[in-house]
């Protein structure tokens, strides 16, 4: 019952945070993530019927869904990029690259996942798969995090609201994979609570930062230095590195 009632509060605060954010513009600065939580909003509501009138589509439909999903987040990542990285021209343009690569690499790694393994439950399964998935998106967001940090960008509070929220999303769901891959199948109740639970905080978040929305200003362009570039450079580098290491990973398992 209660698992119930977190469901459809999730689809209440995803119907309000989009309504809200049409009523006061947000959608217009953020439309990746506007359309992200529709897309989520969609999953979500269309789940619950799914899983109780045919139980038996339900994993093609959480698998099809899954995917746009993951589309739809990291467009959220190169809006944060845009956003938040709009006063530096050379880290937004090397982070937006890494984003790229990083969605990419995701799409080529599902498309091949899916024509190899369709008719097999060997080798890589679903829950992996996500898992690998979601990793690759968590380090490329603190990897274009890690630029705001460096050059001390004061960033809007809806944006803010808008990381936090999406990072603990994304950082729930590589948690309790890896605690699932460890502790077995009796995890599998405190594994969907969990997650249920995260992104339920995340709509707060999401409600609390957006409902006052206010429009950012246009930020100044100080313009990179030489030595910050470089610096920022071999930053992204190793950053880049770590993405495709653990998706070589996950390509290997």
């Amino acid at each position: 019952m209660l698992t119930l009632i977190v469901w459809w509060a999730t689809i209440v605060l995803e119907l309000a945070i989009l309504l809200r954010a049409f009523k006061t513009g947000a959608f217009k600065e953020y439309p990746a993530f506007a359309i992200y939580l529709g897309c989520v909003l969609v999953s979500s509501a269309s789940g619950y019927v799914v899983y109780n009138e045919r139980p038996s589509l339900y994993q093609y439909w959480y698998w099809t869904w899954e995917f746009v999903c993951v589309v739809a987040g990291y467009n959220v990542v190169l809006e944060v990029v845009e956003r938040g990285l709009a006063s530096h021209e050379g880290a937004r343009k090397i982070f937006r690259n890494v984003a790229l690569w990083g969605f990419a690499a995701i799409v080529a790694y599902v498309a091949i996942h899916s024509m190899l393994f369709r008719h097999s439950n060997a080798l890589i399964s679903s829950v992996e798969v996500e898992r690998e998935l979601r990793t690759a998106e968590a380090l490329l967001l603190a990897a274009i995090m890690s630029a705001v940090v460096y050059y001390r960008i004061v960033v809007a509070r809806s944006l803010k609201g808008i990381v936090v929220g999406y990072g603990l999303c994304v950082a729930t769901i590589v948690i309790t994979h890896s605690m699932r891959s460890y502790l077995g199948s009796w995890f599998q109740d405190y594994f969907s609570a969990i997650r249920s639970w995260s992104y339920l905080f995340s709509l707060l978040i999401w409600t609390f930062t957006l409902w006052s929305y206010q429009r950012s200003a246009v930020p100044k362009r100080p313009g990179d230095s030489g030595a910050d570039y470089d610096v920022l450079a071999m930053t992204t580098r190793e950053a880049v590195e770590s993405v495709r290491e653990q998706l070589g990973k996950a390509a290997g398992q």
